[in-house]
Formats: C-alpha cells, structure tokens, sequence
C-alpha cells in the first residue's frame, strides 16, 4: 500500500488512519478472541483519547487496545515521547490492559550499514528505528509488567484482509 495514496474520504490523513486501524482491530478481536470477547468500544478523541482508539474486554476482565500513531517520519525521540504518555494514559485510565497493539502507516528501518569515519570501512548504524522500537518496547514491558506491546507496521496492516 502506497500511503501517499491513501483515501482519507473527506477526514484529515490522521481520522482516516486511525478509522482504519480501529476497524482492523474491531475484526481482529472479533476473530482471535470469538465468545470471550464480550465488548468493544471505540474512544471518542475529542479532547483527547484516553491513550486508546479503542479497546476489547474479554470475559476475564482483560483489556485489549489499539493506539494508532500517523507517524510518517522516522520514529525516533518525540515519536516515542508520544507514545509512552498514550500508553501512561492508557494504563492509568484502564489498569486491566494486557496487550497493547501500537498502529503506524511505516516501515521501520532496520540495521544496517553506513558509512564510518573516512578510511574505516562501512560500520553498523547504531540508532536504527528497529532498535528504538524494540528498547521502548523492552521499558514500558518491564514498567508494566503484565502488558504486552504489539507493533502493527506496515507490513502487518497490509496483511489484513479488509
């Protein structure tokens, strides 16, 4: 999916996005969870969203979210920052979330070489993307530890069937 190209049908690129990540997840949960699923709620945003675009409570009491972040830059400091007080917010507002499903319209760079200090060589690439997600995942996994942080990039939100 080229998202250059995605049809937003009249909403700003960032409403249309999280419509679409929100009706992936409603599906998602209808499917993975079945008879435990006994609610599904999408937030209403004004005034902000509680952390959340919406959410599934199983019959356990177990709460299941979906967050939804237009990033289309490279995730790096500020991204993070916002995605760290969405998931404070969430946990603060709905202690019970387990699993924690973060949706981005990207593909993350991985490692990889690039250029070193002149006559060095190629040299790994310290600060990938992949590696921000997965330290940021680590800390707020090991801050919370019963939540689980899922990443619906590119290539998982592609995999859906709509």
């Amino acid at each position: 999916m080229n998202w250059d190209n995605f049809v937003t049908y009249g909403d700003s690129y960032e409403e249309a996005f999280e419509t679409l990540c929100n009706q992936l997840f409603e599906r998602f949960l209808k499917r993975t969870y079945r008879d435990d699923l006994v609610k599904f709620r999408v937030v209403n945003g004004t005034g902000g969203d509680g952390g959340v675009e919406a959410y599934g409570e199983l019959n356990s009491g177990d709460i299941i979210a979906v967050q939804a972040k237009s990033f289309r830059q490279v995730i790096d400091t500020n991204e993070v920052r916002q995605m760290r007080d969405s998931i404070e917010t969430a946990m603060s507002l709905r202690p019970n979330i387990k699993e924690y499903y973060i949706c981005v319209p990207r593909k993350v760079n991985s490692l990889k070489f690039g250029r070193g200090k002149k006559g060095a060589g190629k040299q790994p690439i310290e600060n990938s993307e992949e590696k921000t997600i997965e330290e940021f995942t680590d800390e707020i996994e090991t801050k919370y530890g019963d939540l689980n942080i899922h990443w619906w990039l590119i290539s998982k939100i592609k995999w859906f069937r709509y």
